[in-house]
């Protein structure tokens, strides 16, 4: 996920996940972090 969208997320350090997007609002927002949490959560 990381390496095929490099540049929308970036690590920061050991333990930080930093993501670069833009949203129109607050609704947006939650639920691309829905979808992240989602994706990470994921069992590979």
């Amino acid at each position: 996920m990381i390496q095929s969208q490099s540049q929308v997320y970036k690590f920061d350090g050991a333990d930080k996940l930093r993501f670069t997007q833009t949203f129109k609002d607050m609704e947006d927002k939650v639920v691309f972090l829905e979808k992240l949490l989602a994706r990470l959560g994921a069992k590979a």
